[in-house]
């Protein structure tokens, strides 16, 4: 079996972990694959280049071993340390393997040497969006990293999303339903999750996305209202016009006004019958997104 390992790192890491290796323990195939560097300023969305090698396969492929078990439950973990030592975001990895993809991320203390214990961090399965959110620990206030086209089987893309004042999370993006699973790795910290296909799920609404905007939407379900949420550039205010109607919607975090640049969380609702057969058009001053929306 081989492993086709796509391999993305920002600047401040000059050293590459490995991405196989058994779940339940610390120890791994080490190996060094071909990298590129990207630097990416902290004023603008950015999709991270990509170097890919291929390795030597590691005794046990990685989803087939370790006590955690894959789910399609909203949370899927929660792992780390009441106060870990990881303070900074510094690379986000992911590697392809024959019967699941794993995805990675790296982090820093706050003098930039690898992070040995992850802080309390949650992992959800957020089906009505197809995206899977692992909400970073609290000290973990810096980063990079603003967004990745990542475009393997599974995903499609990940996200650094701030979900309020206090709170970072990463948001991958999945081409498809799948189930999961996540656990933290100490010595160096990482947080891990691996995925898989799988078929039982409502389709979800396809994402609207601009350079300054994403839009999500859920599916339409009888006597509820729709969900509309998404990332908004700066944390900028988001007015959603739809069937004549106007609605605005702000981000979750007033860390915008201070003036630190990225994506901001924003989630509101517009009711159903409104909504229906009708097109969503969403604009944040910067960038705008529309949707078509056919009946339920």
């Amino acid at each position: 079996m081989k492993i086709l390992v796509r391999f993305i790192v920002v600047a401040l890491v000059v050293a590459a972990c490995d991405l196989a290796g058994d779940p339940s323990t610390t120890s791994a195939v080490e190996s060094t694959p071909s990298t590129q560097s990207v630097t990416t300023a902290a004023t603008t969305s950015t999709t991270g280049v990509v170097a890919a090698t291929t390795l030597a396969p590691p005794e046990d492929a990685p989803c087939d071993v370790g006590e955690t078990t894959f789910s399609t439950e909203r949370i899927l973990a929660t792992f780390g340390v009441a106060v870990g030592d990881a303070e900074q975001l510094s690379a986000i990895r992911w590697a392809e393997y024959d019967d699941c993809e794993r995805f990675v991320l790296d982090f820093l203390t706050s003098d930039g040497a690898p992070a040995s214990i992850m802080g309390d961090t949650s992992v959800t399965l957020l089906n009505e969006f197809d995206v899977v959110r692992i909400t970073l620990p609290e000290e973990v206030t810096a980063t990079q990293i603003n967004d990745m086209l990542i475009d393997t089987q599974l995903i499609k893309r990940a996200y650094v999303v701030r979900l309020n004042d206090t709170a970072l999370a990463v948001d991958v993006h999945l081409k498809s339903a799948a189930q999961a699973r996540a656990f933290g790795l100490p010595e160096p910290a990482r947080s891990v999750v691996d995925l898989q296909p799988r078929t039982e799920t409502d389709d979800p609404i396809t994402p609207a996305v601009a350079n300054r905007l994403v839009l999500l939407v859920s599916p339409s379900r009888s006597g509820q209202d729709i969900v509309l949420a998404g990332y908004s550039w700066n944390g900028n205010t988001v007015t959603v016009t739809y069937g004549g109607e106007t609605t605005t919607i702000r981000p979750t975090s007033s860390f915008a006004a201070t003036g630190n640049t990225g994506w901001y969380w924003f989630v509101g609702s517009v009711d159903r019958q409104t909504v229906d057969t009708t097109t969503l058009v969403a604009d944040n001053g910067a960038s705008t997104v529309s949707l078509r929306l056919g009946a339920s």
